[in-house]
């Protein structure tokens, strides 16, 4: 049986870290390698793939190789828009649907990632670009008009 190694980023881990698995062995026995204890309350996708894998999927039919990375989210994900505590199932979401969902006009406003001092990512003009969402993500929404002078 060949062992590969698989980098996985979860919620709780900033850095990715390395698991060795055989290759035949499911996602349901990845997830359990990885969270021995919380396994049934996670999922897994693949890179940036849209989609969350099936758990009796073996690892070489998801096309899960040695060396790729994959993402572990609860099923509920937890995140802040403003400071005010935000929730979804997805683990994809557009700067347009977080601030819609957070109550704010993507039309006036664009989204910053909150990730540390001098590294927030702005989506200033990126209203699409897909944001993969982790469990405590925080985001500040900022006006595109001008800022009044008094």
């Amino acid at each position: 049986m060949k062992q590969i190694e698989v980098r996985v980023r979860s919620h709780d881990h900033h850095e990715p870290r390395i698991v060795v698995i055989d290759e035949e062995a499911t996602i349901e026995d990845l997830l359990h390698q990885i969270s021995p204890n919380d396994h049934a309350h996670i999922y897994l996708v693949v890179g940036d793939e849209p989609h969350r894998r099936e758990r009796h999927e073996r690892l070489c039919d998801a096309g899960i190789q040695h060396g790729y990375e994959v993402h572990c989210h609860p099923h509920v994900i937890h995140f802040k828009v403003d400071d005010v505590d935000q929730e979804t199932t997805d683990h994809m979401l557009t700067p347009v649907k977080i601030m819609t969902k957070a109550g704010v006009d993507p039309k006036t406003h664009y989204l910053i990632q909150l990730i540390g001092e001098k590294h927030d990512k702005s989506y200033e003009g990126k209203p699409e670009e897909p944001i993969h969402i982790h469990e405590g993500m925080r985001f500040i929404t900022a006006s595109l008009g001008p800022t009044p002078v008094s």
